[in-house]
């Protein structure tokens, strides 16, 4: 069933895979790119959760209670993109440990090779996209924030 990989084998593997190890190496400084937004996000809950205590107005509790709820959407959506970017690294994983697999399966193993980098690639956009869509949710909370009437508010909670 399986022939023995010789060294020659092993080597145009590896020289293969060689592109696959560079796509996972770029979905993790995404990875870095999305859990460090998450991380402000957070931080920026925290510090809107610590200002809700020391005010007294209903129009800036509604403020902050909006600014939270935007808050809560991009979470969500970085959320989901670290799931997918992670869900993609590890699709791609697959695809080199299938490379090597294949080897001794033949041509029968190309087709869950392809299908499994379709897979990552699928979840490499969809990351994407959650990650595009929480931009915009940011850029609009950003310019509702910056309304002339809020000025004063938001170096109340800074």
């Amino acid at each position: 069933m399986f022939d023995l990989m010789t060294l020659d084998d092993v080597s145009e593997i590896i020289q293969i895979a060689i592109a696959p190890v560079f796509l996972i190496a770029g979905i993790a400084g995404m990875l870095g790119v999305l859990t460090n937004r998450l991380g402000r996000i957070i931080d920026r809950v925290r510090v809107l959760s610590r200002s809700e205590g020391r005010l007294t107005s209903s129009e800036e509790l509604a403020i902050i209670a909006a600014e939270k709820r935007a808050l809560q959407i991009r979470s969500n959506r970085i959320n989901w993109a670290i799931g997918a970017a992670t869900g993609g690294a590890l699709a791609i994983c697959l695809v080199i440990i299938s490379l090597f697999i294949g080897n001794g399966l033949g041509h029968a193993f190309a087709v869950v090779v392809g299908g499994l980098f379709i897979v990552a690639m699928s979840l490499l956009a969809i990351a994407l996209g959650f990650f595009l869509s929480e931009i915009w949710v940011a850029a609009r909370s950003m310019r509702a924030s910056m309304a002339p009437s809020e000025d004063h508010f938001h170096e109340k909670i800074q």
